[in-house]
């Protein structure tokens, strides 16, 4: 009998209606709570459960029910507060005297709370424990009509089988971590969490408690904010410092939340922190669903600090309650005029969501939104993201249909590989942009894997996301259109420094030659000068380039507001602008505001030609992107699994960490073994040296390194012995063919072999690699430099260190962050 049960198995989850619940493994001590959840079932419920109408339960059967190994005999329940809401159970049946690879699976799911996604989260948990014993097929028997039981084995994501016999159904299922078992919990996943963010931004009542009689206080801006906004909803205050007869905006404070004559939805609370703390179990009672707490003292204040934000959390978990923050500027909707921030901006309804962990850049976004015309859909200001994080925000806003584009200030991650999964699927549909302060080639290769438009600043998140919104560009090739010849040439300049290429096109194939000469100078390719800048010479040129192939973006460079002509100028290119199928944006050589009709709608116009040239290459880079998901998609995912043997791997590793107590650094044969059992062969080959250069290519060098938050990192170079700097090629494992393929195409000519039959064996070696590195968390390092690469395939000396690890929960489990 194991001793204990794993410390994973206990976690928080989200259900699909957005409240919470704790799940942990059952154990003796829960005899009074077990009978309780027992008595407290319908009859028809322990019908369904035990075959019989069982009213009582003897001693014995409830210490055969509390009572588990937590290997062969697996028991978790979840608790809602003290109450146990669902208990799920699986008995490993023997076979020949000892256990089998099958398992009788069972779980009983709360009258009240049927319906939340309870069972297939109980199943989708036990499942994860059989994996790790050796479970591999789930069986159980119910009655006919017990359709919810059925229904949830269906929709498991597992291939069920059921049958007929003696007047019951037998179901058997195998519980392999599958795709399709995997596509099943992220959607569910997705529902949840979205539901749950839902409940925040959305609620039908708003409690706000804290000081309302100090003009300026926290409680006092947020309650000023939110009435005039314009919240339809029963809004509620709370002071508890009030006395008899005080009231804010016409409005009766009350000093207690229990003497709120409503439900409340949400409750927004900006008392102290030892304060808030005590909150939660009222706000609880008066139906809060969701907590923001604006309130300082938590994380900001060291060790005590952050005990009382663990104490915080604590107590909304077993509340069922998501929160939002400590520290929090506070979360706004447009939509349903939901104004509870701190801050003086109310933004315009929009399209764009943002979201940020500081308070200060937040209030900037919101400001910055306003300077710039931008409408906004939804603000959260994440706080310390005790609970609530861009992961709920994402999982929210990819189903929001009032947004397009998505804003993030981040300084962390609490779940980065998450991150990467949800910003990746995001990405493809609605674009999402962030600022991250600190350079770290995880962090790069994470928002380049995931499709995250990184950006330097907050303007540059508007530059961007304004571009974003519209359409894609087919690829760099940029036409500068410009109202006069040296502008038109600082313009090329800035975007060929961030990587555009000029289009093939120039004033001599674009406009018939002007009325007056403008000299003799020659054509510039990318460059069209309109000259004399005349509405109807802009016209013809913003209609020729916008109307050729070979153009993928347009920068306007206008060069002076105060021409006689400017408004029509500045019409003519507003009219283009709206109609193009390509991006374009505007520059602009005079200072102070551009011409009215320059201003806001279909219009970008920036300051410099640098800047408007940097939010085209990452709309470019976006795009591209988009592709290489595409890509991927549809790319072989098989190239990493044939030929591959994991349990061949896993007894290396595991032999060689026995033998070095926890540490091992293979040797050559050893290395060559883990190596093949992922199909990877790098033979020494007679008359070549291990350290010479490729003909054409050069010797590169492969890593793999284990990051602790961000998982294996796989890293391709140029050799060593050549490097002049230390600019690898990053990405995060697992690698797709189409991302492998890019990493090679990103490094350059050097990573090529001599044919495309080398590159191609080059491209295998980083699948197979990046598979390896996903299996295997023990490989902290593994290096081949030299690597050599040429028409008779590849060559190089691995090494490899190898440590142990403590084992991680299954990722197929969903949990929330602790």
């Amino acid at each position: 009998m194991s001793d204990a049960p794993p410390p994973h198995w206990e976690f928080d989850v989200v259900l699909n209606d957005g409240g919470t619940v704790h799940i942990r493994p059952l154990l003796p001590g829960d005899r009074e709570a077990y009978l309780r959840f027992f008595h407290g079932l319908s009859a028809e419920t322990r019908y369904y459960r035990f075959f019989s109408p069982k009213s009582t339960l003897t001693d014995d059967e409830v210490t055969y029910f509390t009572t588990v190994d937590h290997a062969d005999r697996v028991a978790l329940a979840a608790f809602e507060g003290a109450d146990m809401v669902a208990v799920a159970r699986y008995d490993r049946l023997v076979e020949d005297g000892r256990p089998g690879p099958d398992a009788e699976v069972a779980f009983t799911i709360d009258d009240a709370h049927q319906g939340r996604g309870l069972g297939a989260l109980m199943l989708e948990y036990l499942a994860a424990a059989g994996r790790e014993h050796g479970v591999t097929r789930f069986v159980a028997e119910t009655i006919p009509d017990n359709r919810r039981m059925l229904a949830v084995f269906h929709a498991a994501g597992y291939h069920s089988v059921n049958r007929f016999s003696g007047g019951m159904v037998e179901v058997e299922f195998r519980i392999d971590d599958t795709d399709d078992a995997r596509a099943v919990v992220e959607r569910r996943e997705h529902r949840a969490e979205a539901a749950s963010v839902r409940r925040i931004l959305r609620p039908g009542s708003v409690v706000v408690i804290g000081d309302l009689s100090s003009p300026g206080s926290t409680g006092s801006v947020v309650a000023t904010n939110l009435l005039d906004g314009g919240f339809e909803g029963p809004v509620r205050l709370v002071d508890p410092a009030a006395r008899a007869g005080r009231s804010f905006a016409g409005r009766e404070v009350l000093a207690s939340l229990h003497d709120v004559d409503v439900d409340v939805e949400l409750a927004i609370v900006t008392v102290a922190a030892p304060e808030a703390i005590g909150l939660v179990e009222a706000c609880a009672a008066k139906g809060a669903q969701g907590l923001v707490v604006m309130s300082t003292g938590f994380r900001d204040a060291g060790a005590e600090g952050m005990r009382r934000e663990r104490e915080l959390l604590r107590a909304a978990r077993r509340a069922g309650i998501r929160l939002v923050g400590p520290g929090s500027l506070g979360i706004l909707d447009t939509e349903h005029r939901l104004f509870a921030t701190t801050t003086a901006e109310r933004p315009a309804r929009g399209r764009v969501a943002m979201m940020s962990e500081s308070a200060a850049v937040g209030a900037a976004l919101l400001e910055w939104a306003a300077w710039r015309g931008v409408g906004v859909s939804s603000f959260v200001s994440a706080g310390d993201k005790a609970d609530v994080s861009g992961n709920d925000l994402l999982q929210y806003w990819e189903e929001d249909p009032g947004t397009d584009v998505v804003l993030l200030y981040l300084e962390s991650f609490g779940n980065p590989r998450k991150f990467a999964r949800l910003a990746r699927r995001v990405a493809r549909t609605t674009p999402v942009v962030a600022v991250r302060p600190g350079r770290d080639p995880a962090v790069d290769a994470l928002f380049r894997q995931a499709g995250v438009v990184r950006v330097e600043s907050v303007p540059e998140l508007f530059d961007v996301a304004a571009l974003l919104v519209g359409p894609a560009p087919a690829g760099p090739r940029v036409a500068v259109v410009s109202g006069a010849h040296g502008p038109g040439l600082l313009a090329l300049d800035a975007a060929r420094a961030v990587g555009l290429e000029a289009a093939p096109v120039s004033s001599a194939t674009v406009l018939p030659a002007p009325e007056v000469p403008t000299g003799r100078r020659a054509p510039v390719e990318g460059l069209v000068e309109v000259s004399p800048p005349t509405p109807e010479r802009w016209a013809a040129a913003l209609d020729a380039v916008l109307g050729d192939p070979g153009v993928d973006v347009v920068h306007v460079v206008t060069v002076s507001d105060d021409a006689p002509a400017a408004e029509q100028v500045a019409a003519e290119i507003e009219a283009r602008i709206a109609a193009a199928a390509v991006p374009v944006v505007v520059s602009r050589l005079s200072p102070g505001l551009p011409p009215a009709a320059l201003r806001g709608g279909s219009v970008r116009v920036f300051d410099t030609a640098h800047a408007a040239s940097l939010a085209l290459a990452r709309t470019v880079d976006h795009a591209e992107w988009r592709r290489l998901a595409d890509a991927v998609e549809t790319s072989s995912g098989s190239l990493g699994d044939v030929g591959v043997d994991p349990g061949a791997a896993r007894r290396v590793v595991d032999g060689a960490l026995v033998a070095g107590d926890g540490v091992a650094e293979l040797d050559e044969a050893t290395a060559g073994a883990l190596l093949a059992a992922y199909g990877i062969d790098l033979p020494r080959r007679a008359g070549r040296p291990d350290a010479v250069g490729v003909v054409p290519g050069a010797p590169l060098a492969v890593d793999i390194d284990h990051d602790e938050s961000f998982g294996a990192l796989l890293r391709l170079d140029l050799a060593a012995s050549i490097r002049l700097s230390d600019a690898p090629v990053v990405r995060l494992a697992p690698l797709a063919v189409a991302e492998a393929e890019a990493m090679v195409a990103a490094l350059g000519s050097g990573a090529r072999g001599s044919d495309d039959a080398s590159t191609a064996a080059l491209v295998e070696l980083l699948v197979r690699l990046g598979r390896l590195a996903a299996d295997l968390p023990e490989v902290e390092h593994l290096c081949i430099d030299p690597l050599l690469v040429d028409a008779e395939g590849l060559l190089g000396v691995p090494a490899v260190h190898l440590r142990a690890v403590p084992p991680e929960p299954p990722d197929l489990v969903r949990r929330l962050r602790t």
